[in-house]
């Protein structure tokens, strides 16, 4: 459901708008956290969302997390920011180091074994980076996959906060 946007990004660092995010569905989604509480839709609505997906191997993962934490620090509390880790729970150590590594002040989660074996929500997701941006009532507004200077991130906030 909420990756399915993404399914139309298919070459690296392509970007979609949606023209008009009241045609898609309010996004549910609950995620635990290496610091112990959930990434949740109902706590982001209110403000845009950005959701992140990363593996902590990735140099462009690393780099874009870094990005998004320069872009979150400048824009909170205008907007949420969270990054979900495409790994196993086994690897939660290393998803801790690389959000203090990183140091990430946004939170940061961990797919479980169901999504990454292709059953869950996050099931549609086989290339890192991949980002969505969610506007204020929960709606996809854009998503996309590959790397987003801070500018382009900029205009897809603009975009959902509209």
């Amino acid at each position: 459901m909420v990756i399915a946007a993404l399914q139309a990004c298919a070459s690296h660092g392509s970007e979609r708008g949606s023209t008009s995010a009241e045609s898609h569905p309010r996004l549910s989604y609950s995620i635990p956290t290496v610091s112990g509480g959930p990434i949740d839709s109902s706590v982001h609505q209110g403000r845009v969302t950005v959701l992140l997906f990363v593996t902590t191997f990735d140099v462009l993962s690393q780099s874009q997390a870094s990005r998004l934490e320069d872009f979150y620090r400048s824009h909170e509390p205008r907007i949420n920011a969270a990054a979900v880790v495409m790994e196993p729970p086994r690897n939660w150590e290393l998803v801790q180091s690389f959000a203090k590594v990183l140091s990430l002040s946004f939170s940061v989660g961990m797919a479980d074994n169901q999504e990454l074996s292709r059953q869950g929500l996050l099931a549609e997701i086989n290339t890192v980076p991949a980002w969505l941006v969610i506007d204020a009532d929960g709606r996809l507004s854009a998503s996309g996959v590959g790397t987003l200077t801070i500018a382009q991130l900029d205009k897809a906030v603009k975009q959902a906060e509209r």
